[in-house]
Formats: C-alpha cells, structure tokens, sequence
C-alpha cells in the first residue's frame, strides 16, 4: 500500500480509504473488529464512518487499540440533513464509545445548503480538539461557495468521466491548501461503458478500419489483466493531488484486489485513451447541445 500526505501536519493516509457504514456487518462487533484488522493487513489506515451503529462504534474502538493513534485515520461522514445539535452528538457518540480521543476528520455533505450553524458547531469541533479536521463533500456547485478557507479537506468526485468542471474544484481546493479525497471513482456511467459492445458487421462489410473506436471505452475490457473497476481506481490514483481514494467494502477478496491496484502503474496507453475518450464524449455532448440550441 502506497501512502500520501494529508495537508501539511506530516500525517501519512494510504491511498485507499475504506468506507464503514453501520449497515454492512449487522449487530456484530466482532464482525467489525474483523473488517478493519483485514484491512490494515492491507496496509490501509484511512477509515471513513457513516451511519455509525453502536456495533460500528465498539468494534472501531477495539481494532483501534492494535496500533499507534496517531497511525490511525478515522473520519467521521455526517448526513446532509443534521444540524449543529446532532453534530456534536454524533461526534461525542463516536469519541465516547471508540475512546479514540479524537476524530482526525468531520466532514458534511454541502451539497445541499449547509447551514452557518451547522459550519460554527464544525468549527468549535475542530477549536475544542474533538477533531484535527473538519471538511465538505460534494459534487454540486454549492460546494465551491465553500472552498473559502474555513475547511481542510474535500471530499468530492473525481473519475475517468470528471471534466473540467470537477477537475477545476480539486485544483481551487488544493490553491486554498485544502487536501482532498477521492471519490465515486467508479461511477455508474463508467460501469454501463465497461460493459462489452458487440460489434455488428454485415456480410459485405469492408473489415473495421485498425483504429475504428479510438475515443471510446473499449479498453476498460480490453486491457490485458485489468478489470474496469481497477482500470478506474488506477486512473484515479495517478492524480497527484488527491491524498486518498474513498472505496466501499464488498469482501475482503475485493478489498485484496484494490489494495493491490495501489502497487501497480496503469497502463501508459490507457491514461492516453481515457483523455481521448473523455474529450470525445464532451465533443459530442457540445455538438448535441448546439444542434438542440
């Protein structure tokens, strides 16, 4: 596992960050206690919590106690509807029951109108020493109002399908010494592009021309020993201003071979034939447009 510096306080998160939802393994601490040590056998010590079940939370707590606090990444996900009240209970739920001491990172969903309570209550996390880091997610243009400074982080998506505008939020960020995290690297749109297209010829048809479909996806099925999801997680990773990539458990044999994905280098064609393809698919979305204009 490859690691990165997260801003400029010489914390060192690998590059994949795992995401622990209180759904995932039930009422089972242990079952919990199970994900995360398989997990930092894989070398990841970034941790991100939502929807935290007090299973969630004990077990956190008690894989915790294996290694060094300070070696230990643990972000705290709000939902986008909790105003400053749950904030603080969500967060003093969380310290109190992993007994962490502090949350290295609280971040709220800005997507929707974050609230100047909700920011303040944030703020008086991070003043108190609740947490180092407070952050937003999102991926609307509302998310940009709040690249002003009063965060550290960002979490926002970044992926093969990203243009200019997504492109543009982790560059402002990173100018207002903001870090960032990775995420969606595996959107839905990619995966219906990873899907093979059959190639319909008709008997008098000449044989397809060498570089017929240079510009589009094909290569997310065709690389040799890679999938789309790796081919997309690789192509994240290659950018250099993102600290950490945020992916979901499904497995540990998953989880094993993304983690192996951080020790690999994509392709040299490939990052050419996603430039390609992307430029291509906003070409044609801009001829669209100004036909329907």
């Amino acid at each position: 596992m490859r690691y990165r510096p997260l801003g400029k306080a010489g914390m060192a998160v690998s590059a994949l960050t795992l995401r622990l939802k209180g759904d995932i393994c039930r009422g089972d601490p242990d079952a919990w206690v199970g994900v995360v040590h398989g997990a930092m056998e894989q070398g990841v010590n970034s941790f991100e919590v939502s929807r935290p079940t007090p299973a969630l939370i004990e077990g956190l707590g008690a894989a915790a106690q294996a290694v060094e606090r300070r070696l230990f990444f643990v972000s705290l996900r709000l939902a986008s509807e909790q105003g400053p009240d749950a904030i603080f209970a969500e967060a003093e739920r969380m310290l109190a029951g992993t007994g962490l001491g502090f949350l290295d990172l609280v971040v709220a969903d800005a997507d929707h109108d974050l609230h100047n309570d909700a920011v303040w209550m944030l703020e008086d996390l991070r003043a108190t020493g609740k947490t180092k880091r407070i952050g937003v997610a999102g991926q609307t243009d509302k998310v940009d109002q709040h690249l002003n400074g009063t965060f550290d982080v960002l979490l926002a998506p970044f992926n093969i399908l990203s243009g200019w505008r997504e492109r543009l939020r982790v560059r402002n960020a990173v100018e207002r010494s903001m870090s960032v995290i990775g995420d969606n690297y595996f959107p839905d749109d990619a995966r219906t592009l990873a899907e093979p297209q059959p190639v319909k010829r008709r008997w008098f048809s000449k044989p397809a021309y060498p570089l017929a479909g240079l510009g589009a996806y094909n290569f997310l099925h065709t690389t040799h020993a890679w999938n789309p999801e790796e081919i997309c997680l690789g192509f994240a990773l290659t950018e250099p201003a993102l600290a950490s990539v945020a992916i979901d458990f499904d497995g540990m044999k998953h989880l094993e071979a993304l983690a192996a994905v951080t020790e690999r280098d994509l392709p040299a064609a490939v990052a050419a034939q996603i430039e390609m393809a992307r430029f291509s698919a906003e070409r044609a979305s801009g001829t669209e447009r100004r036909r329907s204009a």
